[in-house]
């Protein structure tokens, strides 16, 4: 056991998430209802966005539950997450890294219109901007991110994968 760096009596106020944690076992998610990631006095730990790993969505869902201007329905309209396919999967098991053919419920899909949504609170689109884990942090303006999002999500709708 390692000794916490803080003071014993602080642990009621402290919200600890570990990157590593287990929490997106999608095989055992099969056929099973998603419970909402904000809900009253509970998160649950979900992955709204995927890449670069559960450092970046636990960062993440720790700042939409800080913004007090929010409610929990639209933080969970934020945070759209993709579900398990019923299709056959490879013997280790269902993965939102499963490429597949691209369709709007399709992971990839899902975390652009979730960042999409993330651009549009001034809180969270000041707050991307350099985040050293974020996987767009390093563009050199919002605009930046704003653009590419922009550009994907018209040629998705182009192809007919988005209306």
């Amino acid at each position: 056991l390692v000794e916490l760096p803080f003071p014993a009596d602080s642990l009621k106020d402290i919200t600890y998430v570990h990157c590593s944690a287990g929490a997106f076992n999608y095989t055992k998610q099969v056929g099973v209802q998603r419970t909402p990631v904000f809900e009253t006095h509970r998160i649950t730990l979900q992955d709204v966005y995927g890449t670069p790993g559960f450092c970046f969505v636990g960062s993440l869902l720790g700042k939409l539950e800080s913004l007090s201007n929010l409610s929990d329905d639209d933080r969970n309209r934020m945070c759209f997450t993709p579900g398990p396919s019923q299709a056959p999967t490879s013997p280790l098991g269902f993965t939102t890294s499963d490429i597949g053919s691209l369709s709007a419920e399709h992971g990839y899909v899902q975390r652009l219109l979730n960042l999409h949504q993330w651009l549009h609170v001034p809180e969270l689109r000041s707050w991307l901007l350099g985040h050293r884990l974020f996987n767009l942090g390093h563009f050199p303006s919002v605009e930046a991110i704003d653009q590419l999002v922009n550009e994907t999500l018209a040629i998705l709708t182009d192809r007919g994968i988005l209306s």
